[in-house]
């Protein structure tokens, strides 16, 4: 069953790191659909994880054009033991807030713990190199 959180992530990603974040992915990244309300998001595969990107607008620009509308939200998926996770950072009022979608056990102290020292270590380490 899953359970939902949020947590302020401001203290892991800062506005000038998200920015680059989302850069970095349309500048360097492919397109590719991750969920029924988008086509063609613009994504990044890392390792063991992708990254995609959802549209400021909305549905309103459902095909994720880049031209249209900026983006607000980074989506990192992992496909961990045959469970789809899902990290959602979201830009709001240059606050960063997540939604978390937690599995079985897992805190949000630990989905924290995880999403910084894995996915935007591994991440913030790509785009420096």
């Amino acid at each position: 069953m899953n359970k939902h959180g949020h947590i302020t992530v401001s203290d892991l990603l800062s506005p000038d790191n998200f920015e680059r974040i989302k850069n970095f992915i349309l500048k360097k990244g492919f397109a590719r659909t991750y969920c029924n309300m988008y086509n063609n998001n613009p994504y990044y595969q890392f390792a063991d994880f992708n990254v995609f990107l959802t549209p400021s607008s909305g549905q309103q620009n459902i095909n994720c054009d880049p031209a249209l509308s900026d983006f607000n939200e980074l989506v990192i998926q992992n496909f961990k033991d045959g469970v789809s996770i899902y990290y959602p950072i979201i830009l709001s009022d240059a606050t960063y807030l997540s939604t978390v979608y937690l599995e079985n056990d897992r805190s949000i102290e630990e989905m924290k713990k995880n999403l910084e020292t894995v996915y935007l270590k591994e991440i913030l380490e790509k785009i420096n190199s």
